[in-house]
């Protein structure tokens, strides 16, 4: 999948050109909400499927704690591919930089209030849900949109991984961490998202 969005081949003027399917469309993804993020979601939903439900299952978390300080060291990090995909410090990369950081508090507030809506509480775990489906949502675009636009990433993560999470006891799929919901489907939706509110006037391309 890197190489369908990513991949690079010299034409006959010996210029960079797109030599990926994807990329030749071409399909934004700045920081890889397909290449990583669709394609771990959805392989993660065929390894579920195939391999079935553990003998032993305890989806119970045993430390919160430990939920949210790797949530914060994730959230950290992301800082660093995302707008580190700008390949200097520079204007994409500021704009990564803040729509890395508004869209996972967007979203995180999002999904506390549709636990509250469904559930009459809100979780720690449901709070780093919402701010993982953030993050990844936002990944593709990151680069590419105005920060005016990481309400309609941040809105549209929680939503969806938050009702896509359910269907894992509709069908019962043994995924504890929910990475078909917060990985596949936030990233699918934020690769959609991006082909509608990316702007050409930061667009590096």
């Amino acid at each position: 999948m890197a190489h369908w969005v990513w991949g690079l081949t010299f034409d006959d003027n010996f210029n960079l050109v797109a030599s990926g399917f994807l990329g030749k469309l071409p399909a934004l993804d700045f920081a890889g909400g397909s290449v990583i993020h669709i394609s771990s979601g959805f392989s993660g939903l065929a390894a579920a499927l195939i391999l079935g439900e553990r003998k032993d299952k305890d989806d119970n978390i045993h430390s919160s704690f430990m939920t949210l300080t790797g949530t914060g060291l994730l959230w950290f990090g992301w800082f660093g591919f995302n707008a580190g995909s700008a390949g200097g410090a520079n204007g994409i990369a500021a704009i990564a930089f803040l729509n890395t950081h508004l869209t996972p508090c967007i979203s995180m507030i999002s999904f506390v209030i549709l636990e509250l809506i469904h559930e009459k509480k809100t979780t720690i775990v449901g709070a780093c849900n919402g701010v993982l489906a953030g993050l990844v949502c936002i990944t593709p675009a990151c680069g590419f949109v105005e920060p005016m636009s990481c309400f309609a990433f941040g809105i549209g993560a929680a939503i969806i991984s938050y009702y896509g999470a359910k269907l894992k006891y509709i069908f019962n799929i043994d995924d504890s961490l929910d990475c078909f919901a917060v990985h596949g489907l936030s990233g699918l939706l934020g690769s959609l998202l991006t082909g509608l509110f990316a702007t050409q006037k930061i667009n590096p391309a």
